[in-house]
């Protein structure tokens, strides 16, 4: 977490939502940290 705070990257792509590469059973809502940093990121929230 610390390196992408220090290092904003320029895509975030959530892999689970696209079902890609069969990560649909891993939800960003699994990980709250890295769910939360989205959200921030975004300004979803």
């Amino acid at each position: 977490m610390a390196d992408l705070q220090r290092n904003r990257p320029d895509f975030i792509v959530d892999a689970a939502t696209g079902k890609l590469d069969k990560m649909d059973d891993e939800p960003i809502t699994r990980h709250s940290h890295i769910a939360a940093f989205v959200d921030r990121y975004c300004g979803w929230k």
